[in-house]
Formats: C-alpha cells, structure tokens, sequence
C-alpha cells in the first residue's frame, strides 16, 4: 500500500489540475436561454421571429413570419428593422429601463405597422417602481383596462406541434389605445440562476387605427412568441384601480 502512495498521490494531483485547467470551459458552455442569458440578449426572446424556437437571429431581419400552415398566405409580417438600447425618443413609451428595444413589422395582407417594445429589469424593486411610472404615462395618453387575452384558437389554427404544445393559451394583459399606436402590454418574470429577470413587452399596431381590425394580426404575434412567454409568468400591468372587460 506505501510503495502505491506515490502513485496514488499523482494521479490525484493530475486530477486536481485538469478540473482547475478545464474550469472556464465549464463556464462557457453554460447553457443559454431565457433562463440564463445576459439582458441585452434575453430581452430579444420578446420579439417575434421566423423560427418561434430559435429566439432573434440577424438573419431572421429577411425572412417573413408565418405561423399558418398555409405558406403561401398573405396573413405573414415582414421584419423591417429593430433598435436595441436605442435613445427612448424612437420609442412610443418613457425608456423606462437602460435596457430597451423594439422591433418594426409589416403586415403583408394589409400593409399597417406593427410594433415591439420591450424593457429588462434586473431588480424587482425598480421593476415594480417602472411599471408603476409607465402606468402614470399610459394613463394620460389614452385608453387602459385589462383584458383576458385566450390564444387557444390561433395556437390550434397553425397545427403546428410547436405551438400546439405549449402550457399558456389564455392570459391576462393591459390593453391600451391611443392615438399613436394601440396593442397589449404584459408584465413578464423568467427565472434565473441568480434569482429573476423581469420584463415589460408591448404588442402594438402603429397609428391611430380600428383596433378589432389589427387585433387578429396582433394576436398572431404573440402566439409567435408564446413557447417564450410560458418560460415564466406573465400578467397584466397593475393598475391603480384595475377595469376588465
């Protein structure tokens, strides 16, 4: 047993020093997702893409949006650009969070503009203290209640596995209209591993519109992004005294 000491002691020393050698790479290989990447990179789960489960890609900006089993329909959004951390005068909402962006469609079918804004927050505090501000804003520039929001037949209608599978088909979100834009606001929590990371997504359609007409497109869009939005919870924006329709 001594004479095999030695022996034993430096194979344990290779041991050690291959772990303390291959430990950044562990890191690097950390899994990515909604539930572990950096802000400036998970904020771009929220906007709608070609491929619903592959999240934002830059080649995507080309690619036309379609969840209709139906390809060669008119009912798809072309992606025309998208600004990240861009200066809050771009945007139709207060640049409530450092970490911002939106994202530009068109609807094929009709030509109208369609919108995506999101903010990350790291704290929930400011989360809270944010929301709590954009809701002052909203309310004194047009319509607010909330709304139960039920996907369920559009999640069927793409008879795609994808979409069909997923665990959220109905909840609740702030619906606003105004003179500029009209669409949903929702309150969104991801988990992490170091605790959570919340978002504000706005859903919209550009200028002053019918809002029953875009509302079909609009939904079309969140379904894209639903199999994101089921990672966490998601709600409506607290309101000061809530209306439902």
């Amino acid at each position: 047993m001594r004479r095999d000491l030695p022996k034993i002691l430096g194979i344990l020393l290779l041991a050690i020093a291959a772990a303390l050698l291959l430990s950044p790479f562990l890191v690097i290989i950390t899994p990515m997702g909604p539930g572990f990447a950096p802000p400036e990179y998970s904020i771009q789960h929220l906007f709608p893409s070609e491929y619903g489960h592959t999240g934002f890609n830059s080649a995507d900006i080309e690619r036309d949006i379609v969840i209709s089993p139906n390809k060669s329909s008119d009912e798809r959004f072309t992606r025309v650009d998208r600004h990240l951390w861009t200066n809050s005068s771009v945007l139709f909402f207060p640049g409530i969070s450092p970490y911002r962006g939106l994202s530009n469609y068109t609807y094929v079918r009709t030509g109208d503009r369609y919108i995506v804004q999101a903010w990350y927050f790291g704290d929930q505090a400011v989360f809270r203290d944010r929301e709590e501000e954009l809701v002052r804003n909203l309310t004194s520039r047009g319509k607010v209640m909330t709304v139960t929001l039920d996907l369920a037949r559009e999640i069927d209608q793409t008879k795609d596995t994808f979409y069909t599978n997923t665990t959220l088909r109905q909840f609740n979100a702030t619906k606003f209209e105004g003179d500029a834009t009209s669409g949903y606001f929702l309150a969104i929590e991801w988990p992490s591993r170091t605790g959570s990371m919340y978002f504000v997504a706005y859903y919209g359609v550009i200028g002053p519109r019918d809002f029953q007409e875009s509302e079909s497109p609009l939904r079309v869009l969140l379904v894209n992004r639903i199999r994101q939005l089921e990672k966490g919870s998601v709600r409506e924006l607290i309101l000061p005294n809530p209306i439902s329709s």
